[in-house]
């Protein structure tokens, strides 16, 4: 199983983050929803002084985005400029979950 975040933004805010070791896959307005609310979804990896930074990737229509980094961090995704959006998402990650 791939480490994955799912969720649905109701408003502007984070989602929860991933660690990626290379490479993820974004995807953005799944069927149920799918309204951006007018807002920009900004793809954000965190820093070594533990600051979020964003990537030039920014989506504002249904999407699903490949990204590919240098060194392994976490990733998240980020909407701003909504009103009254009602947005899914994904994050799946190239790393694999240890079963417990």
């Amino acid at each position: 199983m791939k480490y994955s975040v799912t969720g649905t933004f109701a408003a502007d805010g984070n989602s929860s983050s991933v660690l990626v070791q290379e490479r993820a896959l974004v995807f953005v307005g799944g069927d149920g929803g799918l309204s951006f609310g007018s807002g920009t979804v900004t793809i954000q990896a965190k820093g070594p002084d533990n600051q979020w930074y964003s990537l030039a990737e920014t989506i504002t229509a249904r999407d699903v985005r490949e990204l590919e980094l240098l060194l392994p961090c976490e990733v998240r995704i980020k909407l701003s400029g909504s009103t009254a959006p009602d947005l899914d998402y994904a994050i799946q990650s190239d790393i694999e979950r240890n079963r417990e």
